[in-house]
């Protein structure tokens, strides 16, 4: 039994290190699945989120301890958020729900786990130097660290649409895209759009009068013409009953214009 715990345990360490290499520069994948292994958190990698890089919550909905890190973040942003998390994962074990989030306890467990990296020597200098700035005071996001979160973001994919407020020239000018203006964008947008449709829409409409207003202008000013019938009345004689009869009306167009049928109807139950 203890031959196959151990075996499995290997086995689910060796899975998270292939996971958390995706994520991480592979020399630190192993501290994260081992990390993983002892704690038996639920840990899950999301979607990225603009408010939050990572959280963790003391139960989920299967009443368990949760983890949650952007997938979108750089190696070394995914590297930080994880042992941030971890670090309230280990506060709670310790002592519940009793001390502030980011209290002494949070800041002590956190120091623990950033003192495994701090001198390894694949972490770059500059976050390096930023780590070891911080150490002795932890801020509760690496966003309002100002030099771990300039540290974190320079191994960020450069976006050439994307430049940092620190960048722009003095006295230049910008806009910030807030959800208030980009609701306002969104309905100046649709309000053009259906204008433009309901524009188009009259026009056809009006075409559409126009056609019908030519062709009756039409019908109406047709030159007429005239018929004369050669045969006036037909006698059927006597005839069985559910006999069908065809019978012809004969007629010649004695006018100069052409004769149109537009519309025929019968007086009786006759078929024509």
């Amino acid at each position: 039994m203890l031959f196959l715990f151990i075996f499995e345990s290997v086995e689910k360490r060796t899975n998270y290190q292939l996971t958390f290499s995706k994520f991480v520069p592979e020399c630190f994948s192993y501290l994260l699945a081992e990390l993983l292994v002892e704690s038996g958190v639920h840990f899950k990698i999301v979607k990225g989120r603009k408010t939050k890089w990572g959280d963790f919550r003391p139960r989920n909905l299967n009443g368990k301890p949760q983890i949650t890190v952007n997938g979108d973040l750089n190696p070394y942003a995914f590297l930080i958020t994880t042992l941030h998390e971890f670090a309230h994962l280990h506060t709670f074990q310790q002592v519940g729900l009793r001390v502030a989030p980011h209290g002494t306890e949070w800041k002590r467990n956190f120091q623990k786990l950033i003192a495994i990296i701090i001198d390894h020597p694949e972490l770059p200098p500059t976050l390096r130097a930023a780590l070891n700035k911080s150490f002795s005071s932890l801020k509760a996001s690496s966003c309002t660290d100002i030099e771990l979160s300039r540290a974190l973001a320079s191994f960020d994919q450069e976006d050439p649409a994307v430049i940092p407020l620190e960048k722009l020239p003095k006295n230049s000018k910008f806009v910030l895209i807030t959800l208030f203006l980009t609701m306002k964008i969104f309905y100046l947008l649709f309000f053009i759009a259906l204008f433009i449709v309901s524009c188009n829409q009259a026009t056809g409409n009006k075409k559409i009068n126009q056609t019908v207003e030519n062709n009756n202008s039409d019908e109406k000013n047709r030159p007429l013409t005239t018929v004369q019938w050669l045969d006036s009345a037909l006698s059927f004689n006597n005839i069985k009953e559910g006999k069908l009869v065809d019978i012809s009306f004969r007629f010649i167009n004695t006018g100069n214009q052409p004769l149109v049928f537009s519309n025929v109807e019968a007086s009786c139950g006759c078929t024509i």
